[in-house]
């Protein structure tokens, strides 16, 4: 099975990417949904590399590191979405669940900010 947009043959490793994850990552969820699926559907095409939230914010970073230190599949980083260290087309996935919008309420700079975090996606 082929997934369009998410990889080109079935064996490849998707990577998803969630950016300005905050305290409650959506990132989480997706990784826990996905495995249970893999799993009880027995879907061995399905292969999940790694899921990666990141916001800016380093406490809430170690937070999130402290509470979900036992699966390997979820990673947690410090980043700016203005400015990624991720290598471009890296990632299979990308979801952000409001970092954009919170980003529109600042009025002197929020559409600026909004072309670079879509530009560095």
């Amino acid at each position: 099975m082929i997934r369009p947009g998410l990889s080109t043959t079935p064996n490849d490793a998707i990577t998803v990417l969630e950016i300005g994850c905050g305290d409650v990552p959506l990132g989480v969820d997706i990784m826990t949904d996905l495995t249970t699926i893999k799993r009880e559907h027995n879907l061995n095409d399905l292969n999940l590399s790694r899921v990666i939230c990141f916001d800016c914010s380093e406490s809430v970073i170690e937070d999130l590191r402290r509470q979900h230190t036992a699966n390997s599949l979820l990673h947690f980083d410090v980043e700016d979405a203005r400015d990624l260290s991720y290598k471009n087309d890296s990632m299979n996935l990308l979801i952000d669940k409001g970092t954009l919008d919170a980003m529109l309420s600042d009025k002197t700079d929020g559409r600026n900010n909004c072309i670079k975090i879509v530009s560095e996606s």
